[in-house]
Parts: structure tokens; C-alpha cells; sequence
């Protein structure tokens, strides 16, 4: 049992019930198993390359949860402490609080941590790359805002389904009051509010404000596991402000030239190929 190949298992288990009869060796094998890219990235780049793509497809979209870590943590403690290790990662993003959580389980085994970008890495997927050492963008990757959506049960409910709300919307209809409208009476502004919170409930609100809060906190504490809090502070404090709130819409791509302006730790994959691997083309057939 200890030879299982899955890819050899997909083509035999209508044959054999050999998943049924070993399915731990089955599920450890998998865990070991590597496709040919990945390998030839870890040679390249000499690290441990981790793959972890939610789907974006109709009908059977996924995002990243809470319930990942235990997977990941299953292939991250097969590592060697102080191995380089390179997340692959492909995502529109999920639950907030799995940046931090996952970055730090990473950080637990090395101090170099890298994410690889080919193509879509938003919300959370771009909270997990702050708190890498380097970001090593495709041509075709894209970073995004971090502003979250939150939904509690206070929130607006649509057929009874329970709307979320984006902490930059909130932010949005208040610069319309002052900033559009030049209303800049404090009476008058109030009045906006009290409008807004007729519509939503103010305990949602809250939620929203909170929310707020821990974007920016929990962006701060990515950044500073490998910026100086105190010589990069100027720089912490641009990222932060441009991610969670500037950018005013949470679809918009940053691609990877962006991503450098705004002041992350951007390399373009060309940099880092050599006369035998193309590490774009690596990237992209992965």
C-alpha cells in the first residue's frame, strides 16, 4: 500500500476497490504526490512548492475557509523546518481571518515565505501575499483590495437571504454627503447618517466600522512580519491605506506593476528563470 499512485488509482478504482479497501494510504499517498510543474518549480527555485486554488467556475465555486488550514498544515508539516517554501495560490478569496491564520502557520516553518501569482489572488488571497516575503507575479497576475464584505444578522436580508455589505460602500455614501455634495456642517452630515441608518440597521453598521478596523490591523501585522515596523513605517502605512480604502472598488485588478508602485515586494517571474525553466511558463501550465 505504501506504492499507491492516485493518478494510477483514478484510472483503476472502477476496476479495483482499492480506495475503499486503504483509504488512508490513499489520502497520505495523495499528500506526496506531486504534478511534474510543481516539481520543476521547487528545482528552480529551490523551495517547497504548496498549491492552493479555490475553484471560480460556475455552479461550482469555492473560496478559502477556515476548514483549509488542517489540509495545508498536513502538506506544510512534511517540510523540512527552514525550507523555502512557495505557496502557489489562486483565489477570489474567503473568510478574512484565514490571511493571518494560514501566513503564521507558513511562518511557524520558515522565514522564507513566498507566494507565487499566476493569475487571480483577490481579497484574502492578497491578505495571505502581504504577509509573504516576496510576491513573484505571471504577467497575467492579479492582486486586489482587502476592504471586506461582512455579514452578520443585522444586516439587510434580500428573500430572506442575509445581504453583505462592504465596509467601502458605507465609507462611499458618507464622502457623497460631504465630498459631492459639499455638506460640511456637522448638523447636516448627522442627518445623512441618521437616513443610512434607517435602511441599515445600526448594529450592522457596527459590524462594518469593526470590520474595518481589522482589515487595516490585520493588514499592519502581515506587513510587519518582514518590514521594520519603524524604518517602513511610511511605507506600511501607503500599502494599507491604498488596499483597504483608496482604491474605492473591491474588483479592481492590480497587476503586478501596480502592485510594485504601491511599495509590495513584487518580482516578475521572467527574473527568475533560467536557460532550462522558464518560470512563467512553469507558473502558467500549473
Amino acid at each position: 500500500t505504501s506504492k499507491i499512485i492516485p493518478k494510477e488509482v483514478d484510472d483503476m478504482v472502477f476496476d479495483m476497490d482499492i480506495a475503499w479497501s486503504y483509504p488512508l494510504e490513499l489520502y497520505y499517498s495523495a499528500l506526496e504526490y506531486k504534478l511534474p510543474g510543481e516539481v520543476k518549480i521547487e528545482k528552480l527555485r529551490d523551495s517547497k512548492v504548496i498549491t492552493y486554488v479555490t475553484s471560480d467556475r460556475p455552479n461550482i465555486d469555492s473560496s478559502i475557509e477556515e476548514n483549509d488550514l488542517r489540509e495545508l498544515y498536513e502538506h506544510i508539516r512534511r517540510i523540512p523546518n527552514g525550507k523555502r517554501i512557495d505557496l502557489f495560490l489562486y483565489s477570489l478569496g474567503g473568510h478574512a481571518t484565514v490571511g493571518w491564520a494560514l501566513t503564521n502557520l507558513i511562518r511557524e516553518h520558515t522565514t522564507d515565505f513566498n507566494v507565487l501569482v499566476p493569475s487571480k489572488c483577490f481579497s484574502c488571497a492578497t491578505s495571505i501575499s502581504l504577509g509573504a516575503n516576496k510576491i513573484i507575479m505571471h504577467k497575467a497576475g492579479i492582486l486586489g483590495p482587502v476592504d471586506p464584505f461582512v455579514a452578520n444578522d443585522f444586516n439587510p436580508k434580500v428573500d430572506n437571504i442575509i445581504k453583505p455589505i462592504s465596509v467601502e460602500d458605507v465609507g462611499g455614501y458618507l464622502d457623497l454627503i460631504k465630498d459631492k455634495f459639499d455638506i460640511k456642517d456637522q448638523a447636516n452630515v448627522m442627518q445623512g447618517f441618521n437616513t443610512l441608518s434607517n435602511v441599515v440597521n445600526p448594529l450592522a453598521l457596527g459590524n462594518v466600522y469593526r470590520h474595518y478596523l481589522k482589515s487595516r490591523e490585520d493588514a499592519k501585522k502581515l506587513l510587519e512580519l518582514h518590514l521594520n515596523s519603524k524604518t517602513d513605517k511610511e511605507r506600511i502605512e501607503k500599502i494599507i491605506r491604498i488596499l483597504v480604502e483608496t482604491l474605492r472598488y473591491h474588483g479592481h485588478h492590480i497587476n503586478r506593476k501596480e502592485a510594485k508602485e504601491i511599495g509590495l515586494d513584487v518580482e516578475f517571474e521572467e527574473e527568475l528563470s533560467n536557460s532550462e525553466n522558464n518560470l512563467a511558463d512553469l507558473m502558467w501550465a500549473l
